[in-house]
Order: structure tokens, then C-alpha cells, then sequence
């Protein structure tokens, strides 16, 4: 018998014949884990079993109240529910009786709570409130999906087979308003819940939602885990699927302490299927392998026509030319785990479309002249060689490759070779050790190793600040330029990651005791956030930073607080002449453009870590005023600088009557909030 994850540490004390000890310690901050105790014997003397899995529970509340319905059986749900918010799930409650049946949730219900004993046979689907609200379902119960018929999992007709075709857990998408007012898509938060035996995909496409110590299993071959959108979050999570366990399929991911024992076919990490995962500015942190139970490919092929395993990977590609991956803010995954050598590691491939496989009845027009790019930065990974060769490049069509470019980055990749010895992977040791193949053009690998960090970076409170003004204890505001101050951080970005509120931050500078940052723009409504360093393999503890919408501060150049103002349309700064190259004062009449941060909301907002656009410039919701020596400025723009992320342009007249001077004060104020 043995512990895996192995990555865990978790040690067996003793076995006997009928007893296994063992023991393990949770942390002051525990929300969840998942391991398995591991048959290490033949088949014959282990029957049918590989594995007991051990769901490890923090402590869940039941719900209290007036607002609080109790379910106990089917017809529990057939009332009037209305006058609640609250479900509280105990028993054993087969929906409709048959447990074959999707429950719609009303728009009123904002929690759904499993008891400890609740066994619920069923989907779940969501209406809307068009209200941004936030959904809860969490408790240790079991949403139990094995009544709905597998062969019917891709029908979604609205007559015939309609709940075969739902994911076990789904949203009816958002009605347009009608009212006039602009309808906000629900957030979602799933938190402690089994998902068992579903039919087809265990959630739809998870957008602004948050996962934590969720557990699916499944046994079929289209049993997908889950399919992350734009801004999802997943923690401590258990997998046991069918086919692609964690599906990146957006951006603005994170994924920390997952994980994955997968079984039919499928990629532990799937980047996509199509030509529509952007793949932009997601982390993955912390997945552990247990098994993967495929054994295809047994020859990999750049020519075959046909699927041919090439969806089964550690980490697998079967995007499609048209594809843009990473373009904007590659994504990093980093500290994965694998325990018993994979068929293949690898498979980052661009492929033609497989529609058969799809279930497509008709086959879209797919351009083969388009390029496929992917951009991807992969960290700490430990595992043994794979077993038939890793595929990296572009798929052969009718004699010709696909186009397009890969940009790699493996850091700190061992390899566990079959005598037992580790050996990091190289650009010397690609080929043959590391049993890779490439095909096609425009193929940029970086192989490097990093030293491991001996010790974390130290972030203290008050030390993240608004980059402009460097005011302490002030709030730094989504979309804007922000600084942390500390040690440990490392000499460069490589292997240096910055957390806000479970956000990858986009980085602009990294020294040892400085890192400048833009604050991710999903922030917005936040009154703080959670912010942790990563340098090298190892984490600062977390520390809280006010945040608030508006938090305006012009870019200080000396730290006697000349301000960063330009005469406009001119390269010289505002300032005593011979302070800097080519300033001097400015005249009253002329223009100055101030470059400052966090002005808030923006029209035509960019993503985080995109330079903002020039046609449509982003102009700020709230207004901009701006005052010199004191008096009041005219201001005739104000707005994200184009082809910059995060820094703000606001474009003021001196007036005529301003006052004369070397150190005249200068301020600028949105929404009423004013800066330095």
C-alpha cells in the first residue's frame, strides 16, 4: 500500500491484514483535500480495486432561517418557492421521482446547501437573475447524475432527450433585458460537493465562477471534468473522469491543488478543441497526477487522418488553424506531478477539425491557410519519460503542414528515466531522453532550470502600493499600476508570479526587493484582495490590500515629487530647465499631459495585461477635473493611454492666470477621489 499523490507526503504508519494506519495534518487555512490509498500489488490479488479515494471536509454550516426551505423528498420542490432563498438538501431526493430529470432552479434561490447525508439524483440547472448575483452551492452532500441515459448525451432538442443532453450542472443563458437596463450574468460558487456518474460533461462552461473542494467521478468516455471559461477559479479539487479532466478554455484561470486520476482517453489539461480558447494569463498551480488509465497513441503520426490518440496527453492540444493561445499574456503551468509514466506528456499539436468525432452533421469550413499560435510557459514539472513520443508542431494536410508558430518555455522539467535516475530536460536531451518530436515551422522551445528557492519571498502589510503616487495604505485600483516592495523576488519574470485576489497580474518589472504590476481589471466592486508572491517554487504568505474602484495617482519621476507631466505634443517635461533632458516650464496656455493610474472603469475596457486600444480610445466613467497651484485646470481628455496597459493620459490647460513657480502643485480628481 502506499499515498498518492505522493507530492502530498502523506505516509502509512503500518498494515496489517485487515487495517491501514496512516495520518496527515491540516493546515490553520484548511479548505479541502483529496488523496487515495494505492494498491501497489497485481490485478489478481487486487480483484477490481486500484484505489480507496479519501475526501478530507472542513467544517460546513447548514443553512438557518425563515428563508430556508428544507428538502427531504421530490415533492419538497413542487411548491411555491418564492418566498426563499435558500434550499437545504437532506436525504436521499430523487428529482421528479426518477432522479432522470434536471431541476431548473428558480432566480430566487441563491444557496443550495448538501447536507452531510444528502444523496440528490439529478442535474441542476440555473435560471438567471440577469442581477449579478451570487449562487452558492456547497455542503458535503452528493449530486448523484447516473439515472440519465449516456447515449443520449448529445441531444439538447427541446423535446426529446433534453435533460440527457444537460452537463450535470448547468445555466439556462441570460434573456435579454427588457426593461432597458443591461442584464450582469450571475457568479457562481461551488464548494465541497461529490458530482458522480454523469452522463455526459460534469459542468457547462464555468465563467466568473469559483470552485473549491469539489470531487467528480466518473466512469465513461465523454465523462468530461471541468470546462473553465473566462475568470475561473478552482481549488483543492478531485477528478476521476472519463475523458479531459480540466479544461482550459479561457482566460484569467487559476487552478491550485488539483487532483486528476484519468481513466478512458482525454488530456489531464486540455487546451482546446477548436480555434476558441484564448488561453491568455492563466496559472495553474499544483496538479497531481495519480493515473492516467489510456494507452493510445501506440504510434503517434503527423500525417494520419484521423484522431489517432492525439487527445491523449498530460497535457493535450487539438486546437485548430485559426487559433490564437497565449498570444496576449502566455498562461503558466507549473508544479505538476505525475506518478506513473504517461503514454505521452505532450501532445501540443495544431490539427485539422475532427467532426465526426464531434457529432457534427455538418462540418464548418475550416481554412487551412490560417496560422495556429500557441504561447505557453510550463514549470516544475516532475515526472517519469513518457512512454511513446511527445508530438509538438503542426499536423500534416494533404502532403503540406499547417502554419503558424509555437513559443515553449519548459523550466525545470525532470525527468524519472527507467533505472530510477532524474534528469532535467533539455534542448540537448529532447530528442532522445526526453523522447519529444516536433513537426513544422516556427517552433521556439526554451529549455532552462532554475535553482530552488530556499527560502520564500517576504511581503510585509502596507507594502503594496499604487505605483504612481507610492502613497501608503492607499487603495490600488483594478486596471492600474501597482508596486509591491519586499525580498526574495527574484532577479528577473522568470518564475516570478504575483496573485491579486487569485488573478495571475500581468508583470512590467521584477528586482529582488521591487515587482511593478497592473491590478487584474476583474477586481472591480472589490473592496480588497488576498495578494501572494511566487519566485522559483515557493510562495509568500498572503497579506490583505485595500482596493476601490477609483484610486487615482500621477507617476512621481523624483522622489522630491516632480510629477510626470509633459508639455504637449513635445518630448520636454514640465520642470525647472536642466532638471531633465530638454524640460523646461510650462507656458500658461499651453497643454500639459499628465500620465497617472487608476481612474477607474473605462469604456472599451482592454483585458488585463492588453495594451489599451487608440480607435475607440477607453474614456473614464467618471469625470476628471484637475487643479494647478490650486486653481482650477481645464481638462480636454482623459483616458487610457493607446498601446499601454494600465497608464492613463489626462491632457489639462494651463490657465492664464496660474501661478509661477519650479514646484507648482498639481492634482487631478475622479469621482471625487483625488490624487497625489
Amino acid at each position: 500500500m502506499s499515498v498518492r499523490p505522493k507530492a502530498k507526503g502523506i505516509q502509512i504508519s503500518s498494515v496489517s491484514a485487515t487495517t491501514v494506519q496512516l495520518s496527515t495534518t491540516t493546515a490553520a487555512d484548511f479548505a479541502g483535500d483529496q488523496f487515495v490509498l494505492w494498491w501497489n500489488g497485481d490485478t489478481q490479488a487486487s480483484s477490481t480495486i486500484q484505489g480507496l479515494a479519501v475526501f478530507l471536509n472542513p467544517p460546513y454550516s447548514g443553512p438557518t432561517g425563515s428563508n430556508v426551505k428544507t428538502i427531504v423528498a421530490p415533492a419538497d420542490l413542487t411548491g411555491d418557492l418564492s418566498h426563499f432563498d435558500t434550499l437545504d438538501f437532506e436525504g436521499t431526493v430523487a428529482f421528479a421521482s426518477t432522479g432522470a430529470q434536471a431541476f431548473i432552479v428558480p432566480a430566487n434561490i441563491n444557496n443550495i446547501f448538501l447536507g452531510p447525508g444528502a444523496w440528490v439524483q439529478g442535474k441542476l440547472r440555473f435560471t438567471q437573475s440577469g442581477a449579478g448575483n451570487i449562487r452558492r452551492t456547497y455542503g458535503p452532500g452528493v449530486l448523484d447524475v447516473s439515472r440519465f441515459n449516456y447515449m443520449y448525451r448529445q441531444c439538447r432538442n427541446p423535446t426529446v432527450h433534453t435533460d440527457d443532453g444537460y452537463q450535470a450542472i448547468s445555466t439556462i443563458p441570460l434573456a435579454a433585458s427588457t426593461t432597458g437596463t443591461a442584464s450582469v450574468a450571475d457568479k457562481f460558487v461551488f464548494d465541497g460537493l461529490i458530482v458522480t456518474d454523469s452522463d455526459y460533461y460534469n459542468a457547462a462552461a464555468l465563467t466568473n465562477t469559483t470552485v473549491n473542494n469539489v470531487k467528480l467521478i466518473g466512469w465513461n468516455g465523454n465523462n468530461d471534468g471541468f470546462q473553465f471559461g473566462v475568470t475561473a477559479s478552482a481549488s483543492n479539487v478531485f477528478v476521476r473522469t472519463g475523458d479531459d479532466s480540466l479544461k482550459m478554455w479561457g482566460s484569467y484561470i487559476t487552478v491550485t491543488n488539483a487532483t486528476v486520476w484519468q481513466n478512458w482517453n482525454g488530456g489531464v489539461v486540455n487546451l482546446g478543441w477548436a480555434d476558441n480558447s484564448p488561453g491568455d494569463d492563466c496559472l495553474i498551480d499544483g496538479v497531481e497526477v495519480v493515473k492516467t488509465d489510456w494507452h493510445t497513441p501506440v504510434t503517434p503520426s503527423w500525417t494520419t487522418t484521423v484522431l489517432n490518440g492525439s487527445n491523449n496527453a498530460i497535457v493535450a492540444s487539438l486546437m485548430v488553424p485559426g487559433t490564437n493561445f497565449g498570444t496576449l499574456l502566455p498562461s503558466v503551468y507549473r508544479n505538476i506531478y505525475v506518478e506513473d509514466p504517461p503514454q505521452v506528456f505532450f501532445s501540443l499539436k495544431i490539427l485539422p477539425p475532427d467532426c465526426s468525432l464531434k457529432g457534427l452533421e455538418t462540418c464548418p469550413i475550416q481554412d487551412p491557410s490560417l496560422p495556429g499560435n500557441l504561447n505557453l510557459n510550463l514549470e516544475n514539472i516532475f515526472t517519469p519519460a513518457s512512454i511513446v513520443q511527445n508530438s509538438i508542431g503542426f499536423q500534416n494536410v494533404n502532403g503540406s503542414n499547417l502554419i503558424g508558430s509555437m513559443n515553449l518555455s519548459f523550466t525545470n522539467v525532470m525527468l524519472t528515466l527507467p533505472n530510477g535516475t532524474v534528469t532535467p530536460l533539455t534542448s540537448a536531451n529532447a530528442a532522445f531522453t526526453g523522447n519529444t518530436g516536433t513537426n513544422g515551422n516556427n517552433i521556439d522551445i526554451a529549455y532552462a532550470s532554475v535553482p530552488r528557492a530556499t527560502s520564500p519571498p517576504q511581503v510585509s502589510s502596507g507594502t503594496v502600493i499604487n505605483g504612481a503616487s507610492f502613497a501608503v495604505g492607499a487603495p490600488i485600483g483594478p486596471g492600474s499600476i501597482a508596486s509591491i516592495f519586499g525580498s526574495g523576488f527574484g532577479s528577473s519574470a522568470a518564475g516570478v508570479r504575483v496573485l491579486v485576489g487569485g488573478i495571475v497580474a500581468p508583470l512590467f518589472a521584477v528586482t529582488p526587493q521591487q515587482i511593478n504590476f497592473q491590478v487584474p481589471w476583474q477586481l472591480f466592486g472589490q473592496t480588497q484582495a488576498a495578494v501572494t508572491v511566487t519566485s522559483g517554487d515557493l510562495t509568500s504568505a498572503p497579506i490583505t490590500v485595500p482596493v476601490a474602484n477609483l484610486a487615482p495617482g500621477i507617476f512621481l519621476l523624483t522622489s522630491s515629487g516632480q510629477g510626470a507631466a509633459l508639455v504637449a505634443n513635445t518630448a520636454s517635461i514640465a520642470a525647472p530647465a536642466a532638471a531633465f533632458p530638454s524640460s523646461r516650464p510650462a507656458q500658461r496656455g499651453e497643454f500639459l499631459s499628465i500620465y497617472c493610474t487608476g481612474l477607474g472603469p473605462v469604456t472599451h475596457q482592454p483585458a488585463t495585461g492588453a495594451p489599451a486600444g487608440g480607435n475607440p480610445v477607453s474614456l473614464p466613467a467618471g469625470n476628471t477635473t484637475a487643479s494647478i497651484g490650486g486653481l482650477p485646470a481645464t481638462v480636454s481628455f482623459s483616458g487610457l493611454a493607446p498601446g499601454y496597459p494600465g497608464l492613463y493620459r489626462v491632457n489639462v490647460q494651463v490657465l492664464s492666470n496660474a501661478p509661477i513657480g519650479s514646484a507648482v502643485p498639481l492634482t487631478i480628481s475622479v469621482g471625487g477621489k483625488i490624487s497625489n
